[in-house]
């Protein structure tokens, strides 16, 4: 980190605390993102705009300000992919709409300049695990006793949905009267958006070598039950991919712990397929109803997105429309339309420019967490089929990691300290 402080100790524990308030604040999170009160709506809100708001101060304490030339350009791109779809689409744009996502673009683009990647992934993995911990903590507490539950507080999101909040994790209310409904949120709104940060929590700790000690069974082991036991299916089928990917990787430095991982996923299938946990088989078997709420979100978001983008291929259908389009061309229920698909989404939303870009970033980010070329193939499909899991369209979060696949073409771990803010940065004293 470029910021001055006394002793490596004092950056981590800067660094881990400014990754954690970027994860509380973003609209991913019940406490902060979907809370119903008005000042974490505001705060949801106006995220964006905070996370810039920072990141100048911090320039400004540095009396420095070095962007990297690749992220920029993705910048201008981008917002000018925005403003075009915004113009020449259907529907009225909305001007704080335009400006959020502008924003958010932004605010990855001041994140990449000012903390190397090596960093964010080590501070991020640090607080993820730190969730992840006190996510399983919370979840045995209430298998054991409901009744400690419901003596915490109550929070309610957007959709009037209660949740009893135990900090850090959150329960439905109802999940409380039948437990087959008890999933790990951890402090996210949904445990799909939860094993999305999860599996990528895991993904950096297997690849990017974010701690120089030797990778640790009982670490992993935490990863994967938190994972789980959200019960998401498409994060077990992530984490699955990903198991694969680092058995895959032809690195000699890992031989040992590669056969605990691989032990580790066999654990994970039979622990999903031989119906010990009902909500485990549950979440595998749903795939063969095509008419459960789920399935036809999930294949929805594939397929009508893909007619949106056909039918709109060159700017999309724009922000202001995208709901009620995909909609129409889902005629289904109302409580089947969800677009869950991030990476479809950006294409059927902003059409090819800004779609591919996405794409593209996203992979090249995934490529720089390994060499081995049937690796970086496993790492896409992993992360592809992550981000098809929820729609992260609205945070900044994903567009941080996209800035950091534009920022280099080195292998995390690999790349010299400060071969990242070197690469044609744009400076401004």
């Amino acid at each position: 980190m470029i910021i001055s402080l006394k002793s490596e100790k004092q950056r981590e524990l800067f660094g881990c605390l400014a990754v954690f308030l970027f994860v509380l604040c973003s609209p991913e999170t019940i406490l902060v993102g979907t809370n119903s009160a008005e000042l974490p709506a505001m705060i949801s809100r106006y995220s964006p705009f905070l996370a810039c708001g920072v990141m100048l101060i911090i320039y400004a304490l540095q009396r420095k300000m070095s962007l990297p030339r690749n992220c920029v350009m993705i910048l201008c791109i981008s917002v000018i992919c925005f403003w075009i779809t915004a113009f020449f689409s259907e529907g009225q744009a909305n001007l704080m709409n335009i400006l959020y996502h502008c924003a958010a673009v932004l605010s990855g683009v001041l994140i990449v300049g000012v903390l190397s990647i090596k960093d964010f992934t080590k501070y991020f993995e640090k607080v993820m695990f730190f969730l992840a911990i006190y996510s399983l903590v919370c979840f045995g507490i209430a298998n054991i006793s409901t009744e400690v539950v419901r003596k915490f507080p109550i929070v309610t999101n957007v959709a009037d949905v209660e949740f009893y909040c135990m900090g850090l994790s959150v329960f439905t209310k109802y999940s409380m009267v039948d437990s087959f409904f008890l999933r790990n949120y951890g402090m996210f709104r949904e445990p799909g958006v939860y094993q999305m940060f999860l599996n990528f929590a895991l993904c950096c700790y297997l690849f990017c070598r974010t701690t120089p000690k030797k990778l640790n069974v009982l670490h992993i082991a935490v990863y994967l039950v938190a994972i789980l036991t959200t019960t998401s299916t498409t994060g077990i089928f992530s984490l699955i991919v990903l198991i694969l990917a680092f058995v895959a990787d032809r690195n000699t430095e890992n031989k040992k712990i590669k056969r605990w991982v691989l032990i580790g996923g066999v654990f994970v299938v039979i622990a999903v397929m031989s119906g010990w946990s009902d909500k485990l088989l549950y979440a595998i078997n749903k795939l063969s109803d095509k008419n459960t709420d789920s399935m036809i979100s999930r294949m929805g978001s594939i397929t009508a997105n893909l007619q949106m983008f056909l039918d709109h291929p060159l700017i999309g259908v724009g922000q202001s429309n995208v709901d009620n389009t995909f909609a129409q061309y889902l005629n289904a229920r109302a409580s089947a339309v969800h677009n869950t698909n991030t990476v479809l989404f950006m294409f059927a939303c902003y059409g090819i420019i800004f779609g591919s870009l996405f794409l593209y970033g996203n992979i090249k980010l995934m490529c720089r967490m390994s060499r081995d070329s049937v690796s970086r193939i496993l790492l896409c499909v992993f992360y592809v089929m992550m981000l098809s899991g929820e729609n992260l369209t609205n945070s900044y979060y994903i567009y941080t990691l996209l800035m950091y696949g534009y920022l280099s073409s080195s292998v995390i771990g690999e790349e010299n300290e400060y071969e990242d803010c070197n690469d044609q940065c744009v400076e401004y004293r």
